[in-house]
């Protein structure tokens, strides 16, 4: 695998970064090559080495660089502390587990499975309503970027079980926080938005009880959106004097309705959400995850590629003017009618509807 490796020039670190990024070179071996390539082709992962929690990483001039970063901040890697000498190992196996596409992480506030070629992704806190402390937002990140990278997976289902999806913003660890010292922690949250929106295959989320600040931000970021009757959504940044995100939240349901969201801070029920068209459909308390993994199930047996394209290309047509918006769907369409398996899935569907005919 191609890693690329940044140094920050502006921090003092404290550490011998040359040392330990060598050490991380002998640990990993000759299939994993480091560079320090600057031409700006892109990696499949990237180490930052700098002396701070800072936010390089997600600077444009090297956000699209890497689709993962591991940043290894003094001594610090993706925001953990830890002793220096352990530096090299965390630095490794995390880069280890962004090359094997997540089979073997070690999760603890995330349970992921895999069948039918849909990815299950829950969040498993709930002593805590699924608040989203760090080293929960960090989980989701690592989940989403090495899904990614899988094959064998054609859609992810998101969700927090059938009585939770997220409460939000664990508000202990916010109030620790000060204004000086804050990057690090929104790097956590807009990593694990990122994750989420720019997976590669499509996200559907399944709520199934309250999605409330930065839950709610979790579900916006997914492709669909499905619910429980006992599903609650609310935007409450504004209550705690906090921006709300409204962007992609306006392009779901609308500039004046977002504002409102945004600017009430009003939680809403399952109803009112579909209503304004945030949410597809509700299902019956209980019956959430059963019958939006049946959709999941019909929608993985689809080519992979074609659904990754398709995803693709709804970001691509909203900042396209609608003459080249259609050229794009003329070229994208093109490159799929009359394939092989084009052919042989419309043989699948023909076949299908005469033997429904002769019953």
């Amino acid at each position: 695998m191609d890693i690329v490796v940044k140094y920050c020039g502006g921090c003092n670190c404290q550490i011998d970064r040359s040392k330990i990024i060598k050490d991380i070179a002998s640990f990993l071996g000759p299939d994993d090559h480091l560079s320090t390539d600057n031409s700006f082709a892109p990696f499949a992962a990237g180490i930052l080495a700098c002396g701070c929690r800072s936010a390089c990483a997600w600077k444009p001039e090297t956000a699209a660089l890497a689709k993962r970063w591991v940043i290894l901040a003094g001594k610090s890697v993706d925001s953990r502390d830890l002793p220096e000498e352990k530096l090299t190992a965390a630095v490794s196996q995390k880069i280890l587990k962004i090359k094997d596409g997540g089979k073997n992480m070690d999760l603890k506030y995330l349970l992921l499975s895999v069948d039918e070629k849909v990815a299950m992704v829950t969040i498993n806190r709930p002593d805590k309503g699924n608040a989203l402390a760090p080293y929960v937002l960090d989980e989701i990140a690592a989940v989403f970027t090495a899904i990614a990278r899988r094959h064998d997976i054609n859609v992810v289902v998101f969700t927090g079980g059938e009585k939770y999806f997220s409460a939000g913003f664990d508000l202990n660890e916010i109030r620790q926080l000060e204004k000086v010292s804050n990057e690090a922690y929104i790097d956590l949250f807009h990593r694990a938005y990122r994750a989420i929106l720019f997976c590669p295959q499509p996200v559907i989320c399944a709520v199934g009880g309250a999605a409330i600040a930065g839950g709610f931000d979790l579900t916006m970021m997914c492709d669909i959106r499905y619910a429980s009757e006992r599903a609650k959504f609310g935007q409450r940044e504004i209550v705690l004097s906090l921006t709300p995100i409204m962007d992609p939240l306006w392009r779901i349901i609308g500039l004046g309705r977002a504002k409102e969201v945004a600017l009430t801070g009003r939680i809403y029920d399952a109803y009112e959400a579909e209503k304004m068209g945030y949410i597809s459909k509700i299902f019956p308390e209980g019956k959430l995850l059963e019958s939006v993994g049946a959709i999941a199930r019909e929608m993985a047996s689809y080519d992979h590629v074609c659904l990754k394209e398709t995803k693709q290309i709804t970001h691509k047509l909203l900042n396209s003017d609608l003459d080249g918006a259609m050229k794009i769907q003329e070229w994208l369409f093109r490159s799929y009618i009359g394939s092989e398996d084009n052919h042989q899935r419309i043989d699948a569907l023909q076949a299908k509807l005469a033997a429904a005919r002769k019953k």
